[in-house]
């Protein structure tokens, strides 16, 4: 019998042209898919650089929004604090006073 000795007719996986031809053509094919894998990889990384970007610009707005309110609020604050120094008690209920008429009536108008 013609079994897998030193001259036997056993054949070894890449021995002839054709099985290299088969191989390359694998070879291409799982090339081509890493390629697109790659492509949609970059794709994807291409679309959150964006969103990443897009975040930091608002961020940024949102920051400075924030500072001019901080802003705001320190004046009102000094205001505040020299009209209770300067005024006494009878100011500071009519500030009060209004402050919750204010919000009253913002209350009333948002029903």
């Amino acid at each position: 019998g013609g079994g897998g000795g030193v001259g036997g007719s056993r054949r070894e996986y890449g021995d002839t042209t054709a099985d290299q031809q088969l191989l390359r053509q694998e070879n291409d094919r799982e090339i081509a898919k890493l390629h697109s894998k790659t492509a949609d990889v970059k794709h994807m990384a291409i679309r959150i650089n964006g969103a990443v970007k897009e975040s930091n610009r608002r961020l940024r707005e949102l920051d400075a929004d924030m500072d001019g309110v901080q802003g705001l609020l320190r004046g009102s604050m000094r205001r505040l604090q020299t009209l209770t120094e300067k005024g006494g008690s009878t100011h500071l209920c009519y500030l009060v006073a209004g402050i919750v008429f204010v919000l009253l009536l913002v209350f009333y108008l948002l029903k």
